[in-house]
């Protein structure tokens, strides 16, 4: 049995020996190169990713701190960007509300002269009966107590259309006036203290209707 497994060994071709030798190399290496590719495209899809990062490994150490510093300035100018847009938005609020609050006391000062106008309006309505409107006077001058003549104060506020402020002052007038029928009864005791009175109502008088 020996002798026949060495004649059948010695009737192989050493050529046939070096090939199959090679074969089997080539086939040891090439399985391990198709793992690794097969391995790269399912991992990451692509061996350029591979190769980049490599690369940027390659890269020497200034360069790399080159490109963090880029990055570090573009942040920054961002940064700087953003704090001035922040700022003008911040002055455009400001302004903004001062405006409105500009807004807010003209559209008050408008309201009260549409008031007034409108006042002016009906009492001018009002006064078309004059005649009326004289005998009311006329009785507001010639009532004796003042709380006569306060009773009178509201027809003069309805027929004149008077503002509260203007109420207030024709009450206060009222108050510190007397009529002109006491004024004249009291003309012969003593003229002095007539003229008097009859100057402090024609100052009373005259401080209301000069607001008008």
């Amino acid at each position: 049995m020996a002798s026949m497994t060495c004649s059948f060994l010695a009737t192989i071709d050493p050529n046939e020996k070096s090939s199959r030798g090679s074969e089997s190399a080539s086939v040891d290496f090439q399985p391990t190169d198709v793992a690794v590719k097969t391995l790269e495209n399912v991992l990451f899809g692509n061996t350029n990713t591979i190769q980049s990062s490599s690369s940027n490994v390659e890269k020497p150490r200034h360069i790399l701190f080159e490109d963090v510093e880029l990055e570090r300035q573009r942040i920054e100018e961002e940064l700087n960007k953003t704090k001035y847009r922040l700022l003008n938005t911040t002055e455009l609020l400001n302004e903004s509300e001062l405006n409105n609050v500009r807004l807010s006391e003209q559209v008050s000062l408008l309201k009260d002269e549409i008031r007034r106008i409108e006042r002016n309006m009906d009492r001018a309505e009002s006064i078309s009966n004059l005649e009326y409107l004289k005998n009311i006077i006329l009785k507001f001058f010639m009532l004796k107590s003042t709380h006569e003549r306060l009773q009178i104060i509201p027809v003069l506020v309805t027929m004149l259309k008077l503002s509260p402020d203007e109420q207030a002052k024709l009450i206060h007038v009222a108050q510190q006036t007397t009529s002109i029928v006491d004024a004249s009864s009291n003309s012969e005791p003593n003229t002095q203290q007539v003229t008097n009175n009859a100057n402090s109502n024609s100052s009373a008088w005259t401080s209301y209707l000069n607001m008008w």
